[in-house]
């Protein structure tokens, strides 16, 4: 396994992973249509935002990485080694 110190790094991206692949879901077939109406965004006004979806995507996907790698250093650094202590830190 790919670590970086004692931060396990193939987790870290699958759990980014996890986390966009949720977004896209929650975003997208669920609740896209609900979530645009209520932010009153249009398929026009979508389209003509000033940063494109590749680009919007891409930095998205790089600060949930950042976020996670983060906080797989702080469960490390304060010992989190069970659920229940993982469910506190969660608190």
């Amino acid at each position: 396994m790919v670590m970086l110190g004692s931060v396990n790094l193939l987790a870290v991206l699958v759990a980014t992973i996890v986390s966009f692949a949720s977004g896209f879901l929650w975003y997208g077939p669920l609740f896209g249509k609900k979530w645009m109406k209520m932010m009153n965004f249009t398929e026009k006004s979508m389209k003509s935002m000033k940063v494109s979806m590749a680009k919007a995507m891409t930095l998205g996907f790089i600060t949930t990485l950042i976020t996670v790698y983060v906080l797989a250093m702080f469960i490390e650094i304060a010992g989190i080694t069970t659920i229940s202590s993982g469910l506190i830190l969660g608190l």
